[in-house]
């Protein structure tokens, strides 16, 4: 894996000044998508009637900070963690920013539906058939950021759209971070959370999932003040014990792995994680309102829904409560089975050490 830190200057020539007067929003079209921090909007371009995405983020400023529209904000964080490695067919492309008094805008491709989406429609689940090219697109885009220093942070299938092609594209970078600037808290979706990450969830508090990582650890040392080391991995070790049919042995690895001197996590593996629950979710339209309590019952779930043998192995492999058992991206690429079966056309070669 390289050692990779974020690139403002690339980011930076991205700047669209005019973008404010060359975009309006399509009031007809409905809201493409939101969260907690952004809402995706579609906008059309008044210089030759294109049709984009735009994410639209408030402008965070200083408290007593004026407001001007002269004091440009840094890109966004999608900006600058695509301009920082190489492109690839299985991540979101950025196409621009701008800003507004009270908004940042980035523009992308717009994409006519989501993962999501896709699955919610199955009712049941996708036909593994239909579900493993999509699952090996994300795993390719993944492996590349993974390959080239970055944690996602946030892999889940609302983060997943899907093109005009058919294939899965990996966006929404509002948690990814460098693995050169490791972060002490997580950030994402609890829901979805690694269990060695879970607890930290807890310690951090909500401000973990905004952009402020200085603040998560002001926060976290706090409660280390508090609680130490040693009741952080009891607390881990306890929610641990939710998981039905696991390992003791396992537990305990799971819960080392909130390390006592720095708290800090491997984010390549927590995505690893993420990445089985997205694929156990494509597989059986399983609603996640949380995954530790139901672990034990995925082989049960996977075989109802008509999975085979090696799928049902591989949700397994990724979502192992020892982190260190997590098989890499870049390993399921090169020696997976059930991966490999994918064509070569619709999955990028992995990178050549991940």
């Amino acid at each position: 894996m390289r050692q990779s830190c974020m690139d403002t200057s690339r980011a930076e020539q991205l700047w669209r000044g005019d973008g404010e007067k060359e975009f309006i929003v399509d009031a007809a079209a409905p809201v493409v998508g939101s969260g907690a921090e952004a809402m995706i909007l579609q906008v059309v371009s008044l210089k030759d009637g294109t049709v984009l995405a735009a994410k639209r983020r408030r402008v965070r400023r200083r408290k007593g900070a004026p407001v001007s529209n002269d004091a440009r904000p840094p890109p966004p964080v999608e900006v600058v963690v695509l301009c920082s490695m190489p492109p690839h067919p299985r991540l979101v492309r950025v196409l621009g920013y701008f800003w507004s008094k009270d908004h940042v805008f980035t523009l992308m491709p717009l994409a006519p539906k989501d993962l999501f989406g896709l699955v919610q429609q199955s009712v049941s689940g996708l036909a593994e058939a239909e579900a493993k090219p999509l699952f090996v697109d994300v795993l390719s885009g993944l492996a590349h950021m993974h390959h080239h220093g970055f944690v996602h942070g946030d892999v889940k299938m609302e983060n997943v759209l899907v093109d005009e092609a058919g294939h899965a594209v990996l966006t929404d970078f509002g948690a990814t971070y460098a693995t050169c600037s490791p972060q002490q808290c997580p950030r994402g979706t609890k829901t979805y959370a690694a269990p060695e990450t879970r607890v930290l969830f807890d310690a951090c508090g909500p401000s973990c999932l905004e952009i402020s990582p200085g603040l998560c650890v002001q926060q976290q040392q706090r409660q280390q003040q508090q609680q130490g080391p040693a009741m952080m991995r009891a607390q881990l070790t306890s929610l641990s014990c939710q998981l039905r049919g696991c390992d003791g042995a396992d537990l305990a690895r799971s819960a080392r792995h909130v390390l006592p001197d720095s708290q800090r996590y491997d984010g390549c593996k927590a995505d690893m994680w993420c990445l089985g629950v997205m694929l156990l979710q494509m597989l059986t339209a399983m609603g996640m309102s949380d995954v530790l309590t139901i672990l034990g019952e995925c082989p049960v779930r996977l075989k109802a829904a008509g999975a085979s043998e090696e799928a049902v192995a591989l949700v397994l492999s990724l979502m192992s409560v020892d982190p260190l058992s997590r098989p890499s991206a870049g390993e399921l690429l090169g020696s997976n089975a059930w991966v490999a079966s994918v064509s070569a056309c619709a999955a990028p070669a992995a990178p050549a050490s991940v």
